[in-house]
C-alpha cells in the first residue's frame, strides 16, 4: 500500500469514516512529517520513515495511551535521534508506554522507569532509586584494602567498586578510582573525606556521578526476583 492508503485503511479499522478519517490522516501525516511521502509505497521508505508511519497509524483516533515496543530498534543514529525526539513530543498529549532493552535510550526519554524480570515487577519507578541514592567518583592514593575499610565504616555506603580505566592501580602507589554507591544524606561527602584522611589516604578527586540507570538495573536484577518484588 501507499502511505495514504495504509493510513486510511488503519483509520477504517478504528471506526473513522468520511471527513473525520480525512482530517485524522492529514493531522497524523503533518505531525509525523509524512506529507512528502504520502503517495509512496510504504515498502520503498527508509526504516526510519516506516517507524514514523507506524506511529502515525497508532495516533489515528487520538488514543489516550500509546504502547511502543523497541521503536528505535535497527535505526541508524540520525533516525534514532529523530524517533526519540518524536516520542518525547508525544508525551504532552498521550501516555506513552515504551518497552526497550536499550537503557541509555530510556534514560533520555522516560519520566518514569519500570523494571521487569521474568514477569516480576522489580520496581515501579527506578528513577526514585536514583533520587534516593548517589554514586560518587573517588580518586584516592592508598592500599585498596585500606580505602575499602575506611569507606565501609561510613554510614550509608552500600557498595564500592574499583572503576575500570581509572588511570591508576588500587595498590596505593598511584591514585586509583572508585565508584561509591551510597544513601543520599547531607553529611555524606564530609564523612567520607574525613574517614579517608584520618587514615592517611590522599584524595585527589571526589565528585558526584550522574544517575546511572544501568547500575540500578543490575543491582535490582542481581537479587532474586521474588525478594525484590
Amino acid at each position: 500500500m501507499r502511505v495514504i492508503e495504509f493510513l486510511r485503511f488503519m483509520g477504517n479499522t478504528k471506526g473513522l469514516r468520511g471527513r473525520g478519517l480525512r482530517q485524522a490522516v492529514e493531522a497524523a501525516a503533518e505531525r509525523l512529517d509524512l506529507t512528502g511521502v504520502m503517495m509512496m509505497p510504504t515498502g520503498k521508505l527508509s526504516r526510519g520513515f516506516r517507524q514514523r508511519v507506524s506511529i502515525a497509524q497508532a495516533l489515528l483516533g487520538d488514543p489516550k495511551v500509546l504502547v511502543l515496543d523497541e521503536p528505535t530498534s535497527g535505526l541508524d543514529p540520525h533516525q534514532v535521534i529523530a524517533v526519540r525526539d518524536l516520542i518525547g513530543s508525544l508525551g504532552g498529549r498521550h501516555t506513552v508506554l515504551l518497552a526497550s532493552h536499550v537503557l541509555p535510550e530510556i534514560e533520555k526519554i522516560a519520566t518514569r522507569v519500570m523494571i521487569l524480570l521474568d514477569g516480576a515487577l522489580l520496581t515501579a519507578d527506578a528513577l526514585k532509586h536514583a533520587a534516593a541514592s548517589v554514586t560518587l567518583r573517588l580518586r584516592a592514593a592508598g592500599p585498596e584494602a585500606e580505602v575499602r575499610s575506611a569507606l565501609d565504616a561510613v554510614a550509608g555506603v552500600r557498595d564500592i567498586a574499583a572503576a575500570q580505566g581509572g588511570g591508576g592501580e588500587a595498590s596505593g602507589v598511584e591514585p586509583a578510582v572508585y565508584l561509591i554507591e551510597a544513601e543520599r544524606r547531607p553529611a555524606l561527602a564530609p564523612d567520607i573525606v574525613a574517614a579517608l584522611v584520618s587514615r592517611g589516604i590522599a584524595v585527589s578527586e571526589f565528585t558526584e556521578a550522574a544517575p546511572d540507570l544501568e547500575r540500578i538495573f543490575l543491582g535490582l536484577t542481581r537479587r532474586p526476583a521474588k525478594a525484590a518484588a
